[in-house]
């Protein structure tokens, strides 16, 4: 949709991947600051890099993720209330043992996620279980030893909810391995 309403302005879109990586956020956005670009869709990685781009660069629109005090508008779902839905769901069909695994806690859309899920249990007056939270983060093997672990442990979980797409590919290689 971006690059089709881009078109019909006469704009260009040019795609770039970080990887969750901040250092190659910050080589992405120098590049395109060197090209002179007229604007910036962003789904930042690193606070910093947001804040530098929002302060001096071009015209710049924050998406998937936001960093407050970064003045930028930004476009964003309501985490909070999509981990509910999710968590609502998997309750509806029975599921009890729920593991959950996350990616970085410093992340925007994990910390509105993590809210979400413990407002949900909240609503219905069970604990938030912390063994059941498993750290996936941005790299290595994290998410993938952790639920392979649950997976054999007595309390063994009925569902897995993964809070984003790094955790979904680790918690299935977890699961692989179980």
């Amino acid at each position: 949709h971006v690059q089709r309403v881009a078109s019909l302005h006469g704009y260009q879109v040019i795609f770039a991947n970080s990887d969750e990586r901040a250092d190659r956020e910050r080589q992405i956005i120098d590049a395109l600051n060197a090209q002179r670009v007229d604007g910036i869709i962003l789904a930042p990685v690193a606070r910093e890099n947001a804040e530098r781009l929002a302060q001096s660069g071009p015209p710049l629109a924050l998406v998937n993720r936001h960093f407050s005090g970064v003045r930028a508008p930004h476009v964003i779902v309501d985490d909070l209330l999509g981990a509910r839905l999710g968590f609502d769901h998997l309750w509806a069909l029975g599921h009890r043992n729920i593991a959950i695994i996350r990616g970085d806690v410093e992340r925007s859309t994990t910390k509105d996620r993590i809210r979400g899920l413990r407002e949900a249990h909240r609503v219905r007056v069970v604990a938030f279980d912390e063994t059941r939270l498993i750290n996936a983060g941005y790299s290595g093997d994290h998410g993938t030893t952790g639920l392979a672990e649950l997976m054999v442990s007595k309390q063994r979980p009925t569902a897995v909810f993964a809070l984003s797409n790094w955790a979904l590919l680790s918690g299935i290689r977890g699961l692989q391995r179980s």
